[in-house]
């Protein structure tokens, strides 16, 4: 249950531990299961998105540059440097 408790509120930006003292009945009980069970899923999935988007963005990045890097080489070898026209 410590193990439980620490994980869950270690992700949250609220007070953390201190805020989920207040959570627990009379008998020690957690009161919302449920909700650390949403809120550790939630936490999962958006960091996952997270995660992928910022992976897309670096590869679409790497490839454009790729291209741009294709076309200079591409250039420099069919381009006359002086006059400009195809060899």
């Amino acid at each position: 249950m410590c193990f439980i408790t620490t994980y869950d509120t270690a992700f949250k930006f609220d007070a953390g531990v201190g805020a989920f003292l207040d959570s627990f009945d009379d008998k020690g009980y957690i009161k919302t299961r449920s909700r650390i069970a949403f809120d550790n899923i939630f936490n999962f999935f958006i960091l996952l998105i997270m995660i992928d988007i910022v992976t897309g963005i670096l590869i679409d990045t790497f490839g454009y540059l790729r291209d741009l890097d294709n076309e200079k080489l591409e250039d420099k070898l069919n381009v006359c440097f002086i006059c400009g026209l195809e060899k």
